[in-house]
Parts: structure tokens; sequence; C-alpha cells
């Protein structure tokens, strides 16, 4: 198959104009494949393409996750405090077309028509009904993933265990450190999230992928090489839902 160029790959993904896509990426890999092939992997132009294909009327959230306010009680700071979950992510970050939603763990960059409204959720849960996951649900968003597979950027089942409540796994727990806002003003600030209630409550999310789809849930395509996944979160749920609340075949839980 001849070379798809990098910033011509979301013309090759199930990805429309006006739709709403959460990106979890790894880019190492379409890094090299760029070198290899005489490109100059420019992370700013590729998200530019992916803003062009679904326009104005579509949103991009990249997630923005950093775990320090939570592990290590050390302050968030809505400028400084930089992602833990990617390159592209922090190139996001300092785009000043991007914003940044509020919660100090689980943050997301922010682009498009419901930027606004992302911004101003003021959740003190990481992964309740009114956080950006609840927006996932409710506005039927597409999980691109690139270059990793579930494991790694498939963190909508936390919305659902939560959802569903899934005591034998994961309970409430409050972190509390300082906050510096988008103003400046530093404030001792409480966020909650829904932690594992035993360390070696182990993932197995790939198993996931099969059954998902055959529910037409989940589209997998691989582009000079590299993987990328699309994973429709609304349709996703009854079969995460079942396996939280059943765990008979152990797809999500080892």
């Amino acid at each position: 198959m001849a070379y798809i160029k990098y910033c011509d790959i979301i013309n090759h993904l199930n990805i429309n104009k006006g739709d709403n896509i959460y990106i979890a990426s790894d880019v190492t890999q379409l890094a090299w494949s760029c070198r290899e092939n005489g490109e100059h992997f420019d992370p700013n132009l590729f998200i530019n393409s992916i803003i062009n294909k679904v326009g104005p009327n579509g949103t991009v959230l990249f997630p923005t996750f950093n775990w320090d306010f939570s592990s290590y009680g050390k302050a968030f700071d809505y400028y400084k405090t930089p992602s833990q979950v990617g390159a592209l992510t922090n190139v996001a970050l300092k785009r000043k077309d991007f914003k940044r939603t509020l919660h100090p763990t689980t943050s997301f960059a922010v682009w498009g028509k419901d930027q606004e409204y992302l911004c101003r959720l003021d959740n003190k849960d990481a992964y309740g009904e009114d956080s950006p996951y609840g927006y996932m649900f409710y506005n039927k968003v597409k999980n691109l993933l690139i270059g990793i597979g579930l494991e790694k950027g498939f963190t909508f089942p936390h919305f659902v265990e939560q959802k569903e409540g899934n005591p034998k796994f994961r309970f409430h727990k409050n972190f509390q450190a300082d906050y510096i806002d988008m103003h400046g003003e530093k404030t001792l600030r409480t966020y909650s999230l829904y932690v594992r209630r035993f360390e070696n409550a182990e993932y197995v999310m790939y198993l996931l992928e099969k059954p998902l789809i055959e529910m037409d849930a989940l589209t997998y395509k691989q582009i000079n090489g590299i993987d990328y996944r699309i994973v429709d979160l609304f349709k996703s749920y009854p079969l995460v839902a079942d396996e939280i609340k059943n765990n008979d075949s152990k797809r999500i839980y080892k």
C-alpha cells in the first residue's frame, strides 16, 4: 500500500464534519514513519488536519491528565501543570485555540463548538455525570486511538464504572491540595476520584476489542503500519456496563 502523508491520514478514517472526538495517542511511531518517508512530522500541522476535518461544528478533546495533585498533594497550576499522557497533548495545551478543563487530575484540552461549555464545567468528581466524560456519553463522542490499544487509550469505562456503581473494585476518594486557577489565584481545593480498591485489580481491556467490533462500536485500521482505532462511546456503553456488573468473561478485570 502506498504511503499516506500524515496530514492526509485523518481523511482515511471514519471521522466526519461535525464529529466530536476524543483523541488518545502515542505519536512516536507516526513521527518515525514520517521520517522514514521523507516527511518532517509537525504535531501542530497534524492537529490542524484533524480540526479542519471536523470543522467549526465539531469538538476535539485531548486528555491532559496529571496525577501529581492526587498522588503527591502537589499544587495544580491551570497554565503550568503539564500533561502526563503524551507529547501531542502538551502541544495542544500550548495552543491558543485550545482551552483546558478544570479538574486537576483529569483535565482535557478542548477545541471547537463545545469548548466553552466543557471548560465551564466545575466537576469535583473526575468521572461523574457532570464531567467531560458525561459529555462524551451524551454527545456520542468518538474515541480516536492513535498508535495505542484499548488498555492505554480507552478511559471511558471509568465513567461507566461510576455510573453503574462498582463497589467491588472502586470507591470514591477525596484529594486536597493547592489549586492555582486561570487568574493566578491559589486556593485549597478538594476533588474526587473513583479509585481502585485493590492495587492488583488489573484491566485487560484488549479483550473488549473483538466484541466491540462485532457490535459495530469499534473500527480498526492500519495506516503506514500504525494502528488507528475509533470507539463509538455511546455504542460501547452496554457492553462495558455488562462487563462491570457481571464480570463473567474477565474482559475488564483480572
